[in-house]
């Protein structure tokens, strides 16, 4: 086992450079993706290290700007995304 420690000042990447042998091959579900929040850095560094990212957004648009910018920086091969709408 590694030992490794994270605090408020660690980054995304940092965390995905740990985590990327148990990424490859995972599908993982996201919710609140939204470009900038918490949920799109969890997606784009799991997409960055081999998960499949299913991502959900509330707005059509926020999808399509979450993918987008995924897939520009990442090398992710597959990512989906969902508009969840409330009632």
């Amino acid at each position: 086992m590694r030992d490794i420690f994270f605090n408020e000042s660690t980054e995304a990447d940092s965390v995905g450079e740990f985590c990327a042998r148990d990424c490859q091959g995972k599908f993982i579900v996201i919710t609140g993706c939204s470009v900038g929040g918490i949920g799109f850095e969890v997606a784009r560094v799991l997409a960055k290290y081999g998960a499949e990212v299913f991502i959900t957004c509330r707005t059509e648009e926020s999808c399509c700007k979450a993918t987008a910018a995924i897939l520009g920086n990442n090398n992710a091969s597959c990512l989906q995304s969902y508009l969840v709408t409330t009632i």
